[in-house]
């Protein structure tokens, strides 16, 4: 999910600015928001449609910016209340960055080890001959799943490569840092982004604690919901005291976004 243009001031630094806008979404109360990471959102977003073979809704672009825009927002608000200086974040973001690491060194092992469409056609045959008859007739033809076979080899391959790494007692966050992939484009952007999110859940919580809602407000926001549904689903809803703390995340939920409404509303964007 690429969230942060530096606002520069005086007519010597003007040039500067205009290269810097370019490069950047929005500046976020004199902080900028990098287009890169909204570059990011998007290319992440076009290639699963891509394989789904559906296009991008429209409007999904406005919709990921002002999200960006509004995560920005709430982020400074934690940074603010200094909530990245705790253990909390120290332990989370650490566990964000060995996930980073390591799915960038499977993303180039991918890359530089390309599964070609002779190996997944002998990869599908194999798997083909091995179903029996009344199976091999529901098989979609190679062409459909082509792609789906060369990503199971391609993590095929990464097993492997992570066996291979462990016999040598190296982890795959050192093999990736070995390789300098903390010093790549991509490492910043995830890691900009890991920060945001593990701030925000960290906001999330301390909101949660600060305005705690209470037994009978969440019964009464489960009646209201369960009001909604109609006759016919109420015998499938669960039992108020399974999903009570759901309810409660949830009107939480919705008091961190009246609240992010109200700090986006102060904030200056440009």
């Amino acid at each position: 999910m690429s969230f942060r243009l530096s606002a520069l001031i005086g007519t010597l630094l003007l040039a500067a600015s205009a290269a810097s806008h370019a490069q950047n979404l929005a500046i976020v109360n004199g902080k900028p928001l990098p287009k890169a990471r909204f570059d990011a959102v998007m290319a992440s977003m076009k290639e699963r449609a891509a394989q789904m073979g559906q296009p991008l809704p429209t409007g999904m672009e406005e919709q990921v910016r002002q999200k960006l825009i509004g995560d920005a927002v709430m982020v400074q608000v934690a940074e603010q209340r200094g909530l990245h200086r705790t253990p909390e974040y120290r332990q989370q973001i650490e566990g964000a960055r060995s996930m980073i690491l390591s799915g960038l060194l499977a993303e180039q092992y991918r890359k530089q080890n390309p599964v070609s469409d002779a190996a997944a056609k002998a990869e599908y045959d194999k798997i083909v001959a091995g179903l029996d008859p009344a199976a091999k007739e529901q098989v979609p033809p190679f062409e459909q799943v082509k792609q789906q076979v060369k990503d199971d080899l391609a993590e095929q391959q990464v097993g492997k490569l992570e066996a291979e790494l462990s016999a040598k007692n190296v982890t795959p966050v050192q093999a990736a840092v070995q390789r300098g992939l903390q010093l790549t484009p991509e490492y910043r952007n995830q890691m900009d982004g890991a920060h945001g999110m593990v701030l925000m859940g960290l906001l999330f919580q301390q909101y949660g604690k600060q305005h705690p809602v209470s037994d009978a407000d969440a019964k009464a926001e489960y009646d209201r919901i369960v009001a909604g549904m109609g006759p016919a689903a109420h015998g499938q809803v669960p039992p108020f005291e399974q999903v009570k703390q759901e309810v409660k995340d949830g009107m939480v939920e919705q008091h961190m976004v009246k609240l992010q409404d109200e700090l986006r509303a102060k904030a200056r964007i440009h």
